[in-house]
Parts: structure tokens; sequence; C-alpha cells
């Protein structure tokens, strides 16, 4: 039923196979290539980027749950709104949304197949080396908000900022950051300073920033940043709670962008997002979560029943801090059930060195190599279940009850 989609798709992600000389995600030497290769595809495009007013959000973690919200928030004040999202979690469509519903599966096509010449031309023609994977998932979204007639467009950060595909924009009605922390630092590292100069590089001139980061050395370097640019500069209150935190993120944009606090309200309230603490199971109780460092991990299990324990099926990349992220389930845990994605796009952590580290710790744990085998296992025994570490991970597990023909035919997540 969805074959041209999937040959898009398969087309993409088959491009990784072309040698490439600048890669955002492997090598530093020169960041400033990748804004200018991203702008120079757009070019060819005709710069489909400008015409919306854009909010621009980075951060270590919350940044998807906070784009979204506003998204809502914005689209129930009238507007037509564009989202996008990183990363997908079971199938491509999800990076690109307006108002309620993803780009249709036909217009996904449809764009790839009118812009594969402009590929081809910057492969041959361009001076930086063809564009990547990224960079024309999102090109296809500003193409498809330029069609809908978006009055705003809310755009999630893919990784830091400051050279970050998503950069590419002339101006941001208000940027925000929500913290900095551990991720990253083997691209945008290696310290957390430099990773808070990243981030902050989204501000553009005369915009608004909103921060909850409470660091007094990343404040420092965003108020730097702000006064170069001569933009406002605000902090909001961050708490313990880091759910609320975002929260208070939200009210201080909306107030912003002149949202009502009613229609804040509404949006906070009714706020859901696929792989973020999602319940698909009530017996046994099976909660999905995609966090994937300390931070993000920490919020989740903020969340969690502190009486109850679980049965976690776990998986993580190979980049990732897999060590601290066990450190801070490992309270929780009945047993682990180590894993891995299946189609994650890059190496992922070894489930043995896992194994052997929880067993040292003296906490009982499996491997299971295929992951539906691991979900099965957890399930014995009738425990409350938990599967994290990777959003590739929980995008297969997912499908389970939301299959990626349910997400095509819906244009819906849930």
């Amino acid at each position: 039923m969805f074959s041209e989609y999937h040959e898009a798709v398969r087309y993409l992600q088959s491009l990784v196979q072309l040698p490439k000389k600048h890669e955002y995600m492997k090598d530093r030497v020169d960041p400033s290539v990748y804004l200018k290769r991203m702008d120079y595809f757009l070019g060819l495009l005709g710069h489909p980027e400008i015409g919306p007013k854009y909010v621009h959000i980075t951060g270590t973690s919350g940044k998807g749950t906070v784009s979204t919200i506003i998204h809502d928030m914005l689209k129930r004040s009238g507007y037509t709104v564009g989202l996008v999202t990183s990363p997908f979690v079971t199938t491509t469509i999800e990076k690109t949304k307006v108002n309620d519903l993803f780009i249709s599966p036909e217009d996904f096509v449809r764009i790839v197949n009118d812009i594969k010449p402009h590929i081809d031309d910057a492969y041959l023609n361009g001076p930086y080396d063809r564009p990547s994977y990224f960079e024309i998932l999102l090109a296809i979204s500003y193409i498809y908000f330029k069609e809908q007639k978006c009055d705003w467009v809310v755009l999630e950060v893919g990784c830091g900022g400051r050279y970050d595909y998503t950069n590419t924009i002339k101006h941001s009605e208000i940027s925000l950051i929500t913290n900095i922390d551990n991720d990253h630092l083997h691209l945008i590292g290696p310290t957390l300073a430099d990773v808070a100069y990243e981030k902050v590089g989204i501000v553009k001139e005369g915009s608004v920033l909103f921060t909850t980061e409470e660091n007094e050395e990343y404040l420092d370097i965003f108020k730097k940043e702000c006064k170069a640019k001569k933009a406002e500069f605000n902090k909001v209150e961050a708490v313990t709670d880091k759910h609320i935190t975002n929260h208070n993120l939200v009210r201080a944009a909306g107030e912003r962008l002149g949202i009502s606090d009613s229609v804040t309200k509404e949006a906070i309230d009714s706020f859901r997002m696929q792989g973020r603490n999602e319940v698909v199971s009530e017996n046994p109780e099976i909660i999905l979560d995609g966090a994937h460092n300390e931070a993000k991990m920490n919020a989740f299990v903020s969340k969690l029943d502190k009486v109850k324990k679980y049965n976690i099926v776990f998986g993580a990349g190979k980049t990732k801090n897999v060590e601290r992220m066990l450190d801070i389930l490992i309270p929780y845990v009945n047993k682990f059930y180590f894993t891995r994605s299946m189609v994650a796009p890059s190496e992922v952590h070894s489930p043995r060195e896992m194994f052997t580290y929880t067993e040292s710790k003296g906490v009982p744990s499996k491997i299971f190599l295929d992951p539906f085998q691991a979900i099965e296992s957890a399930k014995e025994g009738g425990l409350p279940i938990v599967v994290t570490g990777s959003f590739f991970l929980v995008g297969e597990i997912r499908s389970l009850w939301y299959s990626e023909e349910y997400i095509l035919t819906n244009r819906k997540a849930f």
C-alpha cells in the first residue's frame, strides 16, 4: 500500500553510501561548512524556509516536549503551525507535522521526487558536496510548510545549535534553551561550556532568548551572545521537577507570543507524545520512553512509581554514557533485559558490556539480540515493564501497538 513511500525513504537513506567530505555527526574540522551547504541547497530549492515566523528550540533534554506543547498552543490559538522534531520514533513522516497531521506519504513521495534533480545538482556541482539525509528531510519540511501556508514553524534543533542544519533560518521570534547537560560531547564538546556556546548559537539578531538553565557559567555565555546580537535575555525559573520546569519555559514563551493563559494550560494538560513516558499497555503495564542521556533518564524516572520494581528492556547507542543511565535505573529495576535496536543508523552499545556491568553490581540481567524476544521475555511474571535507552529501540517496540502502516494511514501517532 505504501510501496512508493518506502522507496522514497530507501532512496534518502541510501545516500549515506556515497562518499562525503563533511559529516556533521562525525567530523567538526570546519563546522561552518554545514550551514553553507544547507543554505546552498535551500537556494537551489528557491529558499522555501522564507515566509513563516519561527520558534527555535534547543537544549540537552526537554526540547521535544517544549516544541510539541508550543506547537499545540499556537494551533489552539488559530494559527496554521508546522512542527519539526528530531528524531522520529517509528517512521519518517513523524518529523514533519502541520497542526494535527503528519505530512502525508503521498506528499512526501511527491516532494522527494521533485527535489531529486536538485540533490543531483548539489552532488555534481555544489561547492560543499551533497546535502545530508537530515538536511534533505528538513528541506522537505520547509517545502511542505510553504505549501500549507504555515503562519508559524516550531523548529527543534537536531544536534547542538550554532552549526545545526536548522540554523540557516534568518530570524526567529523567540529562541529557547532548555538546559545544558552531558550529551553529544564527542561532537560539540569536549566541555559543557563548549556545549553551551554551541546551543546559544541559535539566537538571532534582535531576537529573544528564554532559558531554564541555572549554571552561572553557561548563563554568562548566553548573555554574552545575546549582547553581541542585541537580543533580549530571559531567565525562567527552574525547579527540581524537570517537567514543571519545562512548563515554566512554555508559559514564558506563550506569554511573549501573546497566547492566553487558558490556551497554554489546555496545551500543557493535554500533552501527549509518542515515546515519552508513554503507557502502551495496562496489563501488564508497559511504559516506553526514549531517554538516551543522563538528564533525560533522570527526568523519566521521576515519573516512575517509587514502590514498584520494573523489568527494564534497555538498549543504547555506542556513544552514550550507558553506565550513568543504568545507575539511575538500578533502584527501580527487578531485572534488566539488554538488547539493541535493529534499525539504528549507527553502531549500538554492546549488550554484553551492559550485562557485565549490571551483573557486577548484583542486578539480575539477561541478553536478547532480538528486541522483540526481549519484550516477550520481560512479560514473564506480570511485573510492569519499561523500554528505554534509545528512541530507535522504543520505535521498534512501539510498532507492536502502533504499526508503521497505522501511522502512515492515519497520519497520527495515536
